[in-house]
């Protein structure tokens, strides 16, 4: 079992979960992760990028407050109302620079060879993007994919294997509704998350021979630091702290709904309210609209920073 810190002293009930998805665990997030091992434990652990901050952090420990762990050194983790406990034990801990694929691969093995095999990997790796598309680098781009799109395809990769030689697992892709959707200056964000659901929808055909799950989540605004500790066109922190962020659904709340997701097998699950869910299908429907809208979108949003 992975920490990098302790989980909230909470248990909330996990009887969605069907005895074949219990044992290892590993979500992953930036720069914190959720593991576990055997027994339906969830933990967890570290996973740096290089010169980037926690991002997606909050779903993270929300995701680890959903369970309870008793003792550091192993104990008991309690199925909240279920009344129900199974065994844990010693947590450890991996940390490793998510944009190094070298560094990703070794992780992985070190994970194999504690616990022997992954049942659940939960891609949560995110940072997020400010700017224009002409005065943002391809350094910038670069960096975006690097840990929203590469860092969970090599993890992904290299814990793949495992899962096809028992013909068992779970991977769930933590996208984003700008998966399916792009606004403006999101230019680099949204092309990471359009690139993750791409990629995490041809898995999911390829793995069903094997008989492995895959999910992808696409939430809207979640209440984090996502967007203050986004990066900007030149590379430095944006800094603040978005509205509509601010106004964004509560962490602990989209946990519950990917723990939900995960344990029904659901293959593609929307986490938005009703005008971004709807934004999915007018730009299928009323494409001409669609990109009406997002361009008056464009001109209201440079007029009020004058850029």
């Amino acid at each position: 079992m992975f920490f990098a810190e302790s989980p909230r002293n909470a248990s909330h009930d996990l009887r969605n979960f069907p005895p074949e998805d219990e044992g290892t665990v590993v979500m992953q997030v930036d720069p914190v992760q959720i593991s576990g091992l055997a027994g339906t434990t969830y933990t967890l652990r570290d996973a740096r990028p290089t010169r980037m901050r926690s991002l997606n952090a909050g779903i993270g420990r929300s995701l680890a407050g959903c369970v309870h762990v008793t003792s550091e050194a192993g104990g008991w983790l309690d199925y909240g109302l279920s009344g129900n406990q199974v065994q844990t034990h010693k947590p450890y801990l991996v940390t490793f620079d998510l944009t190094d694929p070298g560094a990703v691969v070794a992780a992985a093995a070190e994970i194999l060879q504690c616990f022997g095999y992954v049942d659940i990997l939960v891609n949560n790796a995110g940072i997020s993007y400010r700017g224009t598309i002409m005065d943002t680098t391809v350094d910038v781009d670069k960096r975006v994919m690097e840990t929203n799109y590469f860092g969970p395809v090599a993890l992904t990769k290299a814990l793949l294997p495992s899962m096809i030689k028992r013909r068992q697992g779970h991977i769930v892709a933590i996208s984003s509704i700008q998966g399916k959707i792009s606004i403006p200056f999101r230019s680099a964000y949204a092309a990471s998350k359009h690139a993750t659901q791409a990629f995490f929808d041809c898995l999911r055909a390829e793995m069903e021979q094997y008989e492995i799950e895959v999910t992808v989540i696409s939430p809207g605004y979640i209440h984090t630091n996502l967007s203050v500790n986004a990066i900007t066109a030149d590379g430095s922190r944006y800094g603040v702290m978005d509205t509509t962020t601010a106004q964004g659904r509560s962490p602990v709340e989209v946990a519950h709904d990917v723990l939900a997701a995960v344990g029904k097998k659901k293959k593609d699950v929307i986490l938005a309210d009703l005008l971004p869910s709807l934004a999915i299908y007018l730009r299928t429907l009323a494409p001409g609209l669609f990109f009406s809208l997002m361009a008056s979108r464009a001109r209201k949003e440079r007029k009020s920073k004058n850029c």
